[in-house]
């Protein structure tokens, strides 16, 4: 059959006098809604595709009864496999160009926060406490601080032992401080604020997190009918555990909750009728443990995404005591249980090498944290595009 026989028994062949492929504007009328015709195919596949990426089989899963469900949830509430080790990861903070940054980054230095590398600590709970003791650190590439060595540079740390809780911020980082010291707090009270903007502790210690802070488990802002939990496959994870139930108030939302089965109980998706979350993307493994690899969270003005880099066993210290680090030379530290403050100078030649840096950086107009990688690529950009602009002015007037 030629590529014109279906116009010809429908228009005639009085219209043809020869093959319509022949005909150069017909021709090229037919190519063109050919390409449309696979580009909307394509596109159809596309959209059904991510229509059905969350598709389970839910209505064939295995109920489970009112029993189980009490003991996943009370399973849930009180896990401790990722107690006594430590975690390496990576969080990134895409910002929204249309929309201010997130509250935890307003007032702060952005290009810091938008991009660390994190090490996080969860010990064994102490004799006669059901809490973790907790260290988060936030590190950052060196700007070439000298008294620094390490590629990785701490700029804040949060540790909490189950009754006290101490933080540490680095100035050095801050043109305002000018390095003149670094700021430690003591406090009688878990004021974990890193802890809780952080998307990789709250996804791995899920509804146990709040074990870490000594806290109870807080009731959900919804009223729910009777919950339906099933057992599923969810490629590529595995087991679990999809649950749905609708809301009774005004919105009436049907909520969707996909968790891995047990030990560890990691939630995988979480929806409503006008949200969508995939909290974790891919699963990591050690030990035969399994814990979030990649994943994101949406926050207001950005996407917090994050990436595992390394988990290792810990050994937690003997005594509650001996949970935190020693305080870095030239920091000073309020303590408010004890209503004093505690003040450990740098050396002699570490303030000498402080002075003569904010020196420098001050005579050079750059910030105390110095340029990035990235900084310096578009600078060098920009001066090769300003060059190749220029030379063409030139070789115009020239001729």
């Amino acid at each position: 059959m030629r590529p014109s026989d279906p116009l010809r028994l429908y228009l005639g062949n009085s219209l043809f006098e020869g093959d319509i492929m022949a005909y150069g504007p017909l021709r090229d009328i037919l190519r063109w809604a050919r390409l449309c015709a696979v580009f909307a195919l394509a596109v159809f596949g596309c959209v059904l595709a991510c229509s059905t990426v969350d598709a389970t089989d839910f209505e064939n899963g295995r109920p489970l009864t009112t029993e189980e469900k009490a003991a996943r949830f009370d399973a849930m509430t009180h896990q401790d496999w990722f107690a006594g080790k430590r975690y390496r990861y990576r969080v990134r903070c895409i910002i929204q160009s249309d929309e201010s940054p997130p509250i935890q980054l307003q007032g702060s230095r952005v290009d810091l926060l938008a991009d660390t590398e994190r090490e996080l600590i969860i010990g064994e709970p102490y004799r006669g406490s059901n809490i973790f003791p907790l260290y988060i650190a936030y590190k950052i590439e060196n700007p070439g601080i000298p008294i620094y060595e390490d590629d990785q540079v701490i700029w804040k740390w949060y540790a909490f032992n189950g009754r006290e809780s101490r933080s540490w911020e680095n100035n050095l980082f801050d043109e305002r401080s000018q390095g003149l010291h670094h700021d430690g707090v003591v406090s009688a009270q878990n004021s974990a604020r890193l802890l809780t903007s952080d998307p990789f502790f709250g996804f791995l210690t899920g509804l146990s997190r709040y074990r870490c802070s000594g806290g109870s488990v807080p009731k959900l802002p919804y009223s729910f009918n009777e919950i339906d939990s099933r057992e599923i496959d969810y490629p590529p994870f595995g087991a679990c555990v999809e649950s749905r139930a609708k809301a009774l108030d005004e919105s009436g939302e049907t909520l969707t909750n996909i968790t891995l089965d047990a030990p560890e109980y990691l939630t995988l998706f979480a929806s409503s009728e006008s949200h969508v979350y995939r909290p974790i993307t891919e699963i990591a493994t050690f030990n035969q443990q399994r814990f979030p690899g990649k994943g994101s969270r949406q926050d207001t003005g950005c996407t917090w995404e994050y990436e595992l880099i390394s988990v290792e066993d810990f050994e937690t210290p003997a005594r509650a005591a001996d949970w935190f680090p020693d305080w870095p030379r030239g920091t000073s530290v309020t303590d408010r249980t004890r209503d004093k403050i505690l003040r450990i100078p740098f050396s002699p030649g570490e303030t000498k090498a402080i002075q003569d840096y904010i020196l420098t950086t001050q005579k050079l107009g750059l910030p105390a944290i110095g340029w990035s990688i990235w900084t310096w690529v578009s600078a060098v950009m920009l001066m090769i595009l300003v060059s190749l602009i220029g030379f063409k002015v030139y070789k115009s007037i020239r001729a």
